[in-house]
Order: structure tokens, then C-alpha cells, then sequence
């Protein structure tokens, strides 16, 4: 008996022990996420008010041999590609090379036995041309939709990415290129749009991230890479974490996967990205916010030595969502150039700028919801037209079942009271033809609701395969 007790007494102090640190565990990564936010907010906050910028590396490091084939190495006609328009570039404008890059945006086409072509690079970085930081419009779509903090927060992204942009690429490829950036900065994303018809394959390189990363990860983090591809049907990204040492791989990997862990928990409660159950049925708004969400759960997050990649794959919504995200950015970019490099009155710019749309924002091309502007492809198509067969044949089958139900009652009333003419001595055969009746169509309509039954299972089975 004293065995047992003993052995009791044992196994509860094992459950409390184990208990208290798990909760002693979830406290401290919800004491370090919450810490993070806060210190992160803090570090924004003081580089606005400084008008500090994402930090930048010497451009003729950046530009040199060594530290392309570092980037782009895994590609080599890419590579071969790129530093041939890089040294064209630095030839035809030599002053470039004197100045700091913040980031590095690459991007080209490749067909199915892997050719490249299209090469473009954009460089964002502070060059001795010069012009103001940008920011985002005063009365854009970012400043009414969210929190002033968070509106901050993207205003500093902006800022961040430093004053100048130039790009290299062939003539023909620069043209192209340049009409769409000059259309996405108009808040016109339909240049971008029509260029989709193959995907496009994009790398962007931030040399020194160093200044906009979290503190926790100043010290860990040397290099942000985001690689990826966009067609209007398809995406998908990969953000790579070059750090000091597989010790600091796996502390940013943690970071990493809580701040993810944040960003979806951010998407559910303040922009409700869930489905909501309604009166009417279960319904999705705002749309983008749950596509985000969605996407974000299925990102993948590994660690390799030093490296730690997220990789996450999206369908035609998400494309929408990015798409429409670059069509704000544009409108806001816009209003703050007329405003502040042309020294426009902003009464005049917002005149300027009005369209149809409600509160003079969106141009005129635009269209409310997740299928502009990529619209559903004929497969899609397709599937929503199973998908509404499924649900109306599921609706026939319970209007069929209760027309069988009531059917049923009716038929049981009828034979009752027959049942009780009978009893009382006194035979009806008006009540007994019409209890037969009732109950011939009784059968009829269970058959029928049997039928329906049968329909919506095989529209169902239609939309799961």
C-alpha cells in the first residue's frame, strides 16, 4: 500500500513538474513575442522621427563579381545575363558605383528547358542623382484602413528603400519594365497585368537589413533574400535568412516562426481574415485578409547551416491580393510626389486624381472583390458551376425530404381517422380511399426525396473529384 501511494505521489509530482513547464514555457515565448512587438515598435518609431532608412551597402560592392555569383550563383545563365546588364549600366552612367544600394530587385523570364531572358535589375538605393524619400498619401488606403501605428509602420518600408531607382536591362526589356513601374506608380497595375502571360521570376536582395530587423535579430541576420515567381493563375515565394552561424540560424528560425504566428493571429482578430457564420450563411470579409491568412498557414519554414528559408505557394486570390496591394502602393506614391516633389496643393492633386470610384481612390479600372484583376479560369469556372449544382441539388434534397415528411403526417391523419370511423362502428370509405391516397403519395415523395438524395450525392462527388 505504501508501494502505491509512493508511486502516486511520484507520478503527480512528474504531471506537475511537466505542467509548470509548459506553462513556463508558453509564458516565456508569449514574454518574447510581446517584447519583440514592443521593441520593434519602439526602433520604428525612432527611424521615422529620424528619417533613417533600411540601411544600404556600398554599391561597388554590391555590383561586384564576388557578390552576384553569391546571390545568383544557382542560376548561371542568370547570372551571365545580369552581369552583362549591370556592366553596360555602370558603363553608360560610371557615378552609379559611387553610391549605397538597399536593395536589389531581379527579375526575368524562363521557359520550360530552363532559358532565361528579360533580364532586369532595379536598384533602389541613394545615388548621387538624388530625390526625396517616399512615403505614403496623407488620405491613401493604407491611412483610413489601419491603425496609425501600423500605418507607420508601412510608411517606414517606403522610407526605408531609400531616395533613387534605377534599372538595367536591354532596350527593349527596359521599355517594357519601364512602362509597367511607371504604370504601377500611377496606381495602374495593368501594364503588370498584361505582362503576366508567362510568369515572371523575381529575386530581391537586401544587402544589409541590419536596421529595419528586429534587435534580436540584429546580431544574427547579414542578408535578406525574397525569390519567387507570379502568373495569373499561380505564385509562389521563398524568403531566405542568410545569417552568422547555424546558432543563429535556428534562434531566427524561432523568431521567425512567431512573428508568422503573430502576423496570422493580427489577419483573424483586427481584419477578421476567418469565415464568419452568418444568418445567411458562412461568408468571407475582407477576403485578401483571409487569403493571407490561408497562405500564411501553409508556408514552410526550414533551416539549413546558416540559412533559414519560408516557402509558401498561392493561387489566383492571392495573386489578386498582391496585385491590388501594388495598385494602393501606386495611388499613395503618386499623391505624395504631386504633392510634395511638384509642390501641387493637395486640393488640386485630389482633383487631379478623381475617378469614378467612391472617395476618388481606386482608378477606374478597378473592380471590388478577389476576381479582378485576374478573373477565374475556365477550370475554375467549371468548378463553381459543379460547385452550385452540389449546393442546389442539396437544397432539392431537403425541400424533398420535408415535402416527403409532411407528406408522411398527412397520410397518418387520414389512415387515424379512418382508423377511428371503423372503430366507431361506422365505415367510411371516403376516409379509407383518401388514407390510401395519402399514403401513395407518401411513398411517391420519399421516392422522390430517395432521388434527391441520390442527386446531390453525386454532385457532390462531381466537386470532390
Amino acid at each position: 500500500m505504501t508501494k502505491r501511494k509512493r508511486w502516486i505521489k511520484g507520478l503527480a509530482l512528474a504531471v506537475g513538474c511537466l505542467t509548470v513547464a509548459t506553462v513556463a514555457f508558453v509564458g516565456f515565448r508569449g514574454y518574447r513575442m510581446a517584447d519583440m512587438a514592443r521593441d520593434f515598435e519602439a526602433q520604428v518609431r525612432y527611424m521615422i522621427e529620424n528619417g533613417a532608412t533600411i540601411g544600404a551597402a556600398p554599391a561597388e560592392t554590391t555590383f561586384s563579381d564576388i557578390y552576384l555569383e553569391a546571390m545568383f550563383g544557382d542560376n548561371p545563365e542568370l547570372l551571365d545575363q545580369l552581369r552583362s546588364v549591370v556592366r553596360r549600366g555602370l558603363e553608360e552612367d560610371p557615378d552609379i558605383n559611387l553610391g549605397e544600394v538597399s536593395a536589389m530587385m531581379v527579375t526575368h523570364r524562363q521557359d520550360e528547358d530552363g532559358e532565361v531572358s528579360d533580364v532586369a535589375a532595379h536598384i533602389v538605393g541613394g545615388f548621387p542623382i538624388g530625390r526625396m524619400a517616399p512615403q505614403f498619401h496623407r488620405d491613401g488606403f493604407f491611412r483610413s484602413q489601419i491603425d496609425e501605428n501600423l500605418w507607420s509602420v508601412g510608411n517606414t518600408v517606403l522610407r526605408f528603400l531609400g531616395r533613387d531607382m534605377v534599372l538595367f536591362a536591354d532596350e527593349d526589356v527596359a521599355q517594357t519594365q519601364t512602362e509597367i513601374i511607371e504604370g504601377i506608380l500611377q496606381g495602374n497595375i495593368i501594364p503588370l497585368v498584361n505582362n503576366l502571360e508567362k510568369p515572371i521570376h523575381y529575386t530581391a536582395v537586401f544587402p544589409d537589413p541590419r536596421r529595419v530587423v528586429p534587435n534580436q535579430l540584429r546580431h544574427h541576420v547579414q542578408a535578406i533574400v525574397l525569390r519567387g515567381s507570379i502568373a495569373p493563375y499561380e505564385g509562389r515565394s521563398e524568403v531566405i535568412l542568410l545569417t552568422t552561424t547555424p546558432r543563429s540560424a535556428t534562434y531566427t528560425a524561432s523568431v521567425v516562426s512567431d512573428l508568422k504566428r503573430v502576423a496570422e493571429i493580427a489577419l483573424k482578430t483586427k481584419f477578421k481574415g476567418v469565415v464568419q457564420d452568418t444568418e445567411w450563411g458562412p461568408m468571407i470579409n475582407p477576403w485578401w485578409a483571409y487569403e493571407m491568412v490561408e497562405t500564411s498557414k501553409e508556408a514552410e519554414l526550414e533551416r539549413e547551416e546558416n540559412i533559414v528559408r519560408m516557402r509558401t505557394e498561392y493561387e489566383r486570390v492571392m495573386v489578386n491580393a498582391v496585385l491590388k496591394t501594388l495598385e494602393r502602393f501606386g495611388r499613395d506614391w503618386r499623391a505624395m510626389r504631386l504633392t510634395h516633389e511638384e509642390r501641387m496643393d493637395p486640393r488640386e492633386v485630389d482633383r487631379l486624381m478623381a475617378t469614378r470610384k467612391p472617395l476618388h481612390y481606386w482608378s477606374d479600372e478597378h473592380r471590388w472583390g478577389p476576381d479582378w484583376p485576374i478573373g477565374p479560369s475556365p477550370e475554375e469556372l467549371e468548378e463553381r458551376e459543379r460547385e452550385e449544382a452540389a449546393r442546389e441539388a442539396e437544397r432539392e434534397a431537403r425541400q424533398a425530404e420535408r415535402e416527403a415528411d409532411r407528406a408522411e403526417r398527412r397520410a397518418e391523419q387520414a389512415a387515424s381517422r379512418a382508423e377511428q370511423a371503423e372503430a366507431a362502428g361506422e365505415p367510411n370509405p371516403e376516409l379509407e380511399a383518401a388514407a390510401r391516397d395519402a399514403k401513395a403519395a407518401a411513398e411517391e415523395a420519399r421516392q422522390r426525396a430517395a432521388d434527391a438524395a441520390q442527386e446531390a450525392e453525386r454532385a457532390a462527388e462531381a466537386v470532390a473529384q
